[in-house]
């Protein structure tokens, strides 16, 4: 059973070693127990990485390791299901785009794609990788800010930086299917819905680079009119799992009153990951935003994937809500 805990669970863990050590042995049996395997991201080891100290990092990862297997992901999963989309909607397998390693013809393939085998030893190499070149960035934009000029790495980017190709990628992103895309959305599928400028940007964008623009671009300027339209039509980004609890928690913070804190950020990242696993725990604030949207706009919700989100709480609700998905996965 794939378990996605978050921040606050890994810590939550790790202070029940301490504090509460008979808990965290039950804890620890009933996740052997169920056959949990824990899921983890990029953003669980920047998380860990910006802890205070080298002790605080080692103690973190300990109550990682205690959890057994871990599968990690490093990658977005958005863009892919773009592609995923454009694969299902063209109802053709096109050989210019199937043969990329990044190209899946069901979500439930995506799914078993996503997450890979990670030892202790890589997880904590890579922890520690990304701390340093977290620090590195930081003291360059520290001393930029000093020195009132761009960055090495800025200079070497804009250095880099392709007009042609950036041109041809604009004309892409401008054409007709993408255009046509957002107006049927905007006007026929869901008029009353506000986010097709962040579908528009987030669906399309990452189709725009390589090894992805060349193919695409020349396959979409092809398609007779009518076919175009009818690929358009099929496309519906609220059906794709990652995509639709974005926009889910894009949609609650336009509507909230209560300011932005800097957790919010990683909190709306870990929800993409979310239909990706079999259970996944997040904040109060998030699981009542996934509750509400799910209540009263299912039709904006993903009808694929995972919908048990719970609440990170205490190691023992932590335990109880491990039991429950078992026995809801064993009825399926």
């Amino acid at each position: 059973m794939r378990t996605y805990l978050d921040t606050y669970c890994l810590s939550a863990l790790e202070q029940a070693l301490k504090k509460q050590p008979q808990e965290a042995v039950r804890f620890l049996d009933t996740w052997r127990d169920a056959g949990c395997v824990l899921t983890l991201t990029q953003a669980h080891l920047l998380e860990i990485g910006q802890l205070a100290n080298e002790q605080l990092i080692a103690e973190r990862l300990s109550a990682v390791a205690l959890l057994g297997p871990a599968l990690l992901s490093t990658t977005d999963p958005r863009p892919r299901e773009a592609l995923v989309q454009l694969l299902v909607a063209n109802e053709v397998e096109h050989p210019e785009l199937t043969n990329f390693d990044a190209c899946f013809p069901s979500y439930e393939y995506l799914r078993s794609w996503l997450f890979v085998p990670a030892s202790h030893d890589q997880i904590q190499t890579l922890v520690l990788r990304l701390r340093d070149k977290a620090l590195a960035a930081r003291q360059l934009r520290v001393r930029a800010a000093a020195q009132n000029t761009r960055t090495r790495i800025e200079r070497q980017q804009i250095k880099k930086s392709d007009p042609a190709f950036e041109l041809r990628f604009r004309k892409w992103y401008e054409s007709g299917l993408v255009r046509e895309y957002a107006f049927v959305h905007r006007t026929e599928k869901r008029p009353d819905v506000h986010d097709y400028e962040m579908i528009g940007r987030e669906f399309f964008y990452p189709l725009g680079f390589p090894p992805f623009f060349d193919r695409i671009a020349v396959w979409a300027e092809t398609l007779p009119s009518d076919r175009m339209s009818a690929i358009v039509h099929a496309l519906d980004p609220y059906h794709a799992p990652a995509m639709s609890y974005t926009l889910m928690a894009n949609r609650v913070h336009e509507r909230s009153t209560r300011r932005a804190k800097p957790s919010d950020l990683p909190d709306w990242g870990h929800l993409a990951y979310a239909p990706y696993v079999d259970l996944a725990f997040a904040d109060k604030a998030t699981v009542n935003a996934v509750e509400s949207e799910i209540r009263d706009r299912p039709q904006l919700v993903s009808p694929w994937g995972n919908r048990r989100i719970t609440r990170a709480a205490s190691i023992g609700a932590m335990r109880e809500a491990i039991v429950a998905a078992r026995e809801s996965l064993s009825r399926e």
